[in-house]
């Protein structure tokens, strides 16, 4: 293949993916050096493309530009930690390529990132924003200036009139609870991992474990940990789940705010001797893939249609669509996955 000809490649690849979601290519001396070909090179690439439509100049002739057509597509943006990639985030991309539209991650390490301002700057139709932590006020009031087209997952900022996309109703958690009451378990715990972003749907989890505790006389302790941002999840469960099985007496059955501390719990039963689904129950909520992947599968709480919220989302948000007034994007179906961690029934306790 002539090396102008996998320029062109490139050149598509990044297009359709939203590299150059503000519809211009940087000029050419910068494009070889970025392509580490000759300018020559770079510029009979850049013609080729002009000859198939895909790229066009300005009326100066000074800028290359995405062709119009090509730029009609849903351009979407997804602002995340770099260390979390969840199956919302590949449902994400999986909708906007179908949709035909353009795809760009920005992956950022604090709220104070640049390439979260690269991204509210872009030309973005729609932008799924993911922070690791409490944006400061200037985050804040950039994010509420650009209310129209961004979608927070996880994180209630509605109050500046910002949509979020959450996961399953709060609700499922008394359906799970219920199900283990069912089962005989009279004593349920709670653990939850804490760090500095804001979560509404963590703190209405435990809220409602509590609840249900209180109107069915049952017993529970909750047990949290306070954790540095950019950290892996697990570990700090890990280490928390083993002080528990050392000092702490062994309830009916854990309730995992997240998969990944239901991970660490895993773990810290498989040293204790402990058999998960015999001596004692563990679920959890969302993360329906990785439940499903562990031994014994893991009990969550399922997030139910939501590659068909974020689909209506990116429709309305794609060129000639029609936005909604609605601030929250949740399913109101209750699904679990009882998997094979509950113990079947409770006796003797």
């Amino acid at each position: 293949m002539a090396k102008y000809q996998e320029i062109c490649d490139i050149l598509v690849t990044r297009i359709r993916q939203g590299e150059y979601a503000d519809s211009q290519l940087p000029n050419l001396r910068q494009l070889a050096e970025d392509m580490g070909v000759s300018y020559l090179t770079a510029r009979q690439a850049v013609n080729q493309l002009k000859t198939q439509g895909i790229l066009a100049s300005d009326a100066s002739g000074r800028r290359t530009l995405v062709k119009a057509e090509l730029g009609s597509r849903p351009r979407v943006a997804l602002i995340t930690p770099f260390w979390h990639i969840s199956e919302w985030h590949l449902t994400i991309r999986k909708v906007v390529l179908e949709l035909g539209g353009q795809l760009k991650v920005f992956a950022c390490t604090t709220s104070t990132d640049t390439t979260i301002d690269d991204a509210l700057n872009g030309s973005f139709d729609l932008i799924f924003i993911q922070l690791p932590e409490t944006p400061p006020p200037r985050l804040l009031e950039r994010m509420s200036k650009c209310s129209d087209k961004i979608v927070t997952l996880f994180q209630d900022y509605t109050a500046y009139g910002i949509r979020s996309l959450e996961g399953a109703q709060i609700s499922s958690v008394n359906v799970m609870m219920q199900t283990l009451l069912d089962r005989g378990h009279r004593s349920i715990d709670y653990i939850q991992i804490l760090s500095a972003a804001p979560s509404r749907d963590l703190s209405l989890r435990r809220q409602h474990w509590q609840n249900f505790l209180d109107i069915h006389g049952l017993e529970g302790r909750a047990h949290t940990r306070s954790v540095p941002d950019y950290s892996e999840r697990q570990f700090y469960a890990l280490e928390l789940c083993r002080e528990l099985l050392e000092h702490h007496p062994l309830p009916d059955a854990f309730f995992c705010a997240t998969v990944p501390i239901a991970v660490g719990m895993y773990r810290a039963c498989f040293e204790a001797g402990i058999r998960i689904g015999k001596d004692i129950s563990v679920f959890s909520f969302g993360g329906t893939q990785d439940a499903r992947l562990m031994t014994p599968a893991l009990a969550t709480i399922l997030n139910p249609e939501v590659e068909q919220l974020i689909r209506d989302l990116v429709l309305q948000y794609s060129p000639g669509g029609k936005k909604s007034g609605r601030l929250v994007y949740q399913s109101d179906k209750i699904e679990i996955f009882e998997g094979e961690s509950l113990m079947e029934k409770v006796t003797g306790k």
